[in-house]
């Protein structure tokens, strides 16, 4: 709980002090106060970069990996599960019972205990 309640004054704090600063230096200032940063932060990224095409050719195959598979004849895990005999049918519970409501509303407030 102090946790929070630290987080969401420091947010606030820092909510009020960048609005300020936007009010005093200007909106075209920040932006430019974040593009520098934003720039800066990409070149210390390339400087660490030894070979960027090794990367890209890294980043291609890792891509390539991440898609996932195609479904094999359009049968989902369940459809595969239950072929096998390990999927648990969903218990029904209360629905598709006889009785008004399907057998929800006892109690004593309902005139049955």
């Amino acid at each position: 709980m102090a946790l929070c309640r630290n987080l969401v004054r420091f947010g606030v704090i820092a909510g009020l002090v960048g609005g300020t600063a936007v009010v005093i230096a200007g909106p075209d200032r920040i932006g430019a106060l974040f593009s520098q940063t934003q720039n800066h932060i990409n070149s210390c990224i390339d400087k660490h970069i030894e070979d960027p095409v090794a990367l890209r050719s890294q980043m291609k195959k890792l891509e390539g990996e991440a898609e996932p598979a195609p479904r094999s004849g359009g049968r989902g895990r369940l459809q595969l599960a239950r072929e096998r005999g390990l999927a648990r049918e969903p218990a029904l519970g209360g629905f598709g019972r006889t009785e008004p409501n399907g057998g929800f509303g006892r109690g004593p407030a309902f005139g049955r205990a």
